[in-house]
């Protein structure tokens, strides 16, 4: 699965894209990711960004990592 990620429900089409690593210490991670709302009635995107904090299971081997308790710190949208 490649970036960036769609997610469309009846509220309308959210695009996530590829996420920023902040900061990592190979057990915590920061990172931020922008994101595209089209709401179902609406005709223009509203442009966002998300900073987020979660727990790392990396896997070195097959070179992996899997966020898991993540949770968003701060959200910012554009007004409109």
């Amino acid at each position: 699965m490649g970036w960036p990620r769609g997610i469309e429900n009846e509220e309308g089409t959210f695009t996530i894209y590829q996420p920023q690593i902040k900061q990592w210490d190979y057990n915590v991670i920061e990172y931020g990711t922008a994101i595209e709302v089209v709401l179902q009635d609406k005709d223009e995107s509203v442009y966002g960004a998300v900073e987020l904090k979660g727990i790392t299971d990396t896997d070195f081997d097959e070179r992996l990592v899997q966020i898991r308790n993540s949770e968003a710190s701060k959200t910012t949208f554009q007004e409109g």
